[in-house]
């Protein structure tokens, strides 16, 4: 196995390049050898087609080390979490490369609180890999489940919506594109469908939510079906994007000022996480209405620390993962929308009218720059001695943002490809340009 796809979070890359079909046993057997045997894992995949061959793979490997193991079949990754959480399971492995395109795959790895293992463990599977010493150990049981049911069970005991909106569905051929349509349509929402059809090879767009491009057909659906609100989900499950009536992306940060306007009315000072690309006008808006604002890491184990320490209910990133201590904090699209359409279904406006009041400053999408794993780091550290010499203010939590008195600009590295991330605000386009040509001509000066 290619030691690169060993990353931060999960095991991840390409299929018959970074790793084999075969690696999956090995995979299971060295997470049964740090499990120590006897325990119950559960057991999920997505729609790519080599996930059926990894899961039996991955099962195999558990097993002989002991490992009862419990598959709940092609699932959103949510499910999973549920599935480990709800019935106790002592751990979870879900196979799937998330957003990537079709040739990827890969494994996620949950503890029995349905909460991702420490990065240590990531190493401890790949040195036991590498020294194939694994423990052997009377072959555990296997059990198929479906645990759909109950955990859309779950999900509408949650929610009581007031009136029937229509909503457009785009699942990017993924893992939600049967599970939502059918929680929606039992909600009471009529559900006009897009790429719903689950189909490994991605054929219309690549199901990554978090860039403009794959939402153009979701914009135009909504727009020709007059539909209250469009939907759309990374392949499998974990993330969301929202698209108002006349077409508008929502960005993520504005998203949360509607969850944060329930959380106000529940809790005093509440504690609200969001991480480093979030938009000045989310920080100013839970400040001046009594919240408290926590900026963090990117990436979930930075998120969900930070929400237990200072025992907040609500956290978000801008890629579209959302976290909710009533939903145990997973990072779960579908709980996300349901409790979107929930706000929305109270509200005598439409989006577009509830968000223009949060459209005071210009700003970019994520921007994502190839750059090698070997360098990234590196890079930006010399853009943030760059310009900490020069004077700048900066916010160094995760890589650099400099603030500067009508916008800001940021520059890290991402937890999960070879690349780096930027983003940028002002409250002009002219503003936001001339901040976004200073930070980009500052990292080619690095390079």
């Amino acid at each position: 196995m290619n030691e690169n796809v060993f990353r931060k979070y999960d095991i991840r890359g390409v299929v018959g390049k970074d790793f084999s079909i075969s690696d999956a046993e090995k995979v299971g057997a060295a997470f049964g050898t740090v499990l120590k045997g006897k325990k119950s894992v559960s057991i999920g995949m997505d729609v790519r087609l080599s996930s059926e061959s990894l899961k039996k793979g991955l099962i195999s490997g558990l097993r002989s080390t002991g490992c009862n193991v419990t598959d709940i079949g092609m699932v959103p990754t949510p499910l999973l979490y549920f599935s480990v959480y709800h019935y106790k399971k002592d751990a979870g492995v879900m196979i799937t490369a998330s957003h990537n395109p079709p040739e990827y795959n890969g494994f996620k790895f949950r503890n029995k609180k349905a909460m991702p293992f420490h990065y240590k463990t990531i190493l401890k599977i790949k040195k036991i890999i590498g020294k194939q010493k694994f423990i052997k150990r009377k072959e555990g049981n296997l059990e198929e489940k479906d645990a759909i049911n109950d955990y859309l069970d779950f999900i509408k005991s949650k929610v009581n919506f007031e009136k029937k909106l229509k909503i457009v569905v785009d699942a990017g051929n993924g893992n939600c594109g049967e599970i939502v349509p059918r929680l929606l349509s039992d909600l009471g929402c009529e559900v006009k469908k897009l790429y719903c059809k689950p189909d490994g090879r991605f054929p219309n767009h690549i199901p990554d939510p978090s860039m403009d491009e794959t939402l153009i057909d979701l914009k135009r659906k909504v727009i020709k079906t007059k539909s209250d609100l469009g939907i759309a989900f990374d392949n499998d499950g974990d993330r969301v994007a929202f698209v108002d009536e006349k077409g508008n992306i929502i960005r993520s940060d504005i998203v949360m000022i509607f969850f944060v306007n329930d959380i106000l009315k529940k809790y005093k000072k509440p504690y609200i996480v969001h991480e480093v690309k979030f938009s000045r006008i989310f920080i100013e808006y839970v400040k001046e209405n009594g919240g408290i604002p926590i900026m963090s890491k990117v990436g979930y184990p930075n998120i969900v620390s930070k929400m237990l320490s200072k025992k907040s209910v609500l956290g978000g990133e801008l890629s579209g993962h959302f976290y909710f201590a009533e939903n145990n904090y997973y990072e779960d699209g579908i709980f996300t929308c349901v409790k979107f359409i929930d706000y929305l279904s109270k509200q005598n406006k439409k989006l577009s009218e509830l968000v223009r009041p949060f459209l005071k400053y210009k700003s970019t999408e994520e921007e994502r720059i190839s750059c090698s794993d070997e360098k990234k780091y590196q890079i930006i550290k010399k853009v943030k001695n760059s310009l900490k010499n020069q004077g700048y203010r900066l916010i160094t939590i995760d890589g650099v943002r400099v603030e500067f008195k009508d916008g800001w600009g940021l520059l890290r590295a991402s937890n999960t490809e070879p690349e780096l991330s930027a983003r940028f605000e002002a409250t002009t386009n002219e503003k936001l340009n001339g901040i976004r040509n200073f930070v980009l001509k500052e990292l080619n000066k690095q390079k």
